[in-house]
């Protein structure tokens, strides 16, 4: 693969998406927590935030995946070391700034919900912060508004301490290791809430931190970036049998309607995020690699939202934060439900790309261009059709209807979350 760039048609469009559902949610949780008529509890509306950071996951484990076996390929080597740099580069100079802007400087300014609770263990919060453990911190204190949605970037970072040594030393065994990774963390998510609903006296004095401990399991969604790298695993070793499965209408059709019922329909069972997973894997491989595929995302607007989706998905609590204060000191509130609801989605959604373009132009394209010293496969979020090293590669002997062709540096960040 050498001097080409790998790039997926359609995936910066499901970036945005995903960040723009997440919004979506917050603006309804921000209302609930000022005591304002809300759709929070609404099922589309509660379900659609979680959704979104799923379809992050899911993307980042299938991205990062890809670009670890493509280097592996190109070099006999994985390099965990320029990873790590790389990760470092381009997730914690923004992830520390929305902690110092959530931690210090907006609830100076700033009085919504749990902004009361702050100072409360303030110093473990700070801890928790800097060392990239914001879910633990999720599980166990009151909502930071501005800075709650790092958690799943948490998530992500401790996933990947050990990914790149797991794919490397796992290789040749690759898709049997992952298919193992979920079942092992599905056996234990099972046995562990069987254990406390039935098990366990509900009088048990220590309860309340067996609980605290099964919601953080819950939350390390470790199994959908699983997923995605089988995804990731699929497409690059050719697997033309599932491919042409996924790329079977029937598959499209299961995909459309499951994702329609897990947003609309209000139920939750144990493995939901495996089939969440399913659902969005299935997507991310027919938006990117079949050219009949009815769902196009590819114009030079989902490139670049797509591009600042990871400003997008860190900035927009505080936008909505900020929006929500103007709103309420002009005097304006949900006596007039259609205006005010108005004001506050598209000035929250506004505001947030605005902010999100702003920081990647003159924050983060800094230590993005400092990240590409440290790429050992070259990945890239524009299709650069003019480029003479941007050669097409196509995948196996695909029927016309599943052709895949890859522009072959994609961000491994951006599949999150970030």
């Amino acid at each position: 693969m050498e001097g080409r760039k790998i790039y997926f048609p359609g995936l910066n469009g499901l970036r945005f998406w995903a960040a723009f559902f997440v919004i979506l949610h917050h603006c309804e949780q921000f209302k609930l927590w000022q005591n304002m008529p809300n759709l929070f509890r609404n099922t589309f509306f509660e379900s659609i935030g979680h959704q979104g950071v799923s379809l992050f996951f899911v993307l980042s484990g299938f991205l990062i995946t890809f670009l670890l076996l493509a280097e592996y390929e190109k070099t006999h080597h994985i390099a965990v070391k320029n990873f790590y740099i790389r990760r470092i580069l381009r997730i914690w100079p923004l992830y520390y700034l929305i902690m110092i802007l959530g931690l210090f400087v907006l609830p100076r300014f700033i009085n919504i919900g749990p902004v009361s609770q702050l100072p409360e263990h303030f110093s473990l919060k700070i801890l928790l912060f800097m060392f990239m453990l914001p879910n633990v911190l999720r599980v166990m204190e009151a909502p930071i508004v501005g800075a709650n949605q790092a958690w799943s970037v948490g998530v992500e970072e401790q996933f990947y301490i050990i990914w790149p040594l797991l794919v490397r030393t796992f290789r040749k065994v690759l898709l049997k290791f992952l298919i193992l990774f979920i079942v092992l963390k599905f056996t234990v998510t099972v046995m562990m809430a069987l254990s406390l609903d039935y098990v366990v006296s509900p009088t048990y004095a220590h309860m309340a931190w067996l609980r605290t401990i099964q919601r953080f399991w819950d939350l390390l969604q470790i199994e959908q970036m699983c997923f995605g790298a089988i995804g990731a695993y699929v497409l690059f070793y050719k697997k033309e049998k599932i491919l042409n499965a996924i790329y079977h209408p029937l598959s499209q059709i299961f995909m459309a309607v499951g994702i329609v019922v897990i947003l609309t329909v209000k139920f939750k069972f144990i493995g939901q995020t495996l089939f969440d997973a399913l659902l969005f894997t299935i997507l991310i491989l027919n938006v990117s690699t079949n050219k009949k595929f009815i769902l196009k995302l590819e114009n030079k607007v989902y490139s670049y939202l797509g591009n600042i989706s990871y400003g997008i998905y860190m900035f927009h609590t505080v936008c909505i934060t900020i929006v929500l204060t103007i709103l309420q000191k002009i005097g304006l509130d949900t006596s007039n439900f259609v205006l005010f609801n108005i004001l506050l989605y598209v000035g929250s959604v506004l505001l947030t790309i605005a902010v999100a373009g702003f920081s990647y132009k003159y924050f983060e394209s800094f230590f993005l261009k400092q990240k590409e010293r440290f790429m050992i496969v070259m990945s890239s979020t524009r299709r650069e059709t003019k480029a003479p090293h941007a050669e097409a590669i196509k995948l196996g002997k695909m029927e016309s209807t599943s052709e895949k062709v890859i522009n072959i540096k994609t961000d491994e960040a951006e599949g999150k979350i970030a």
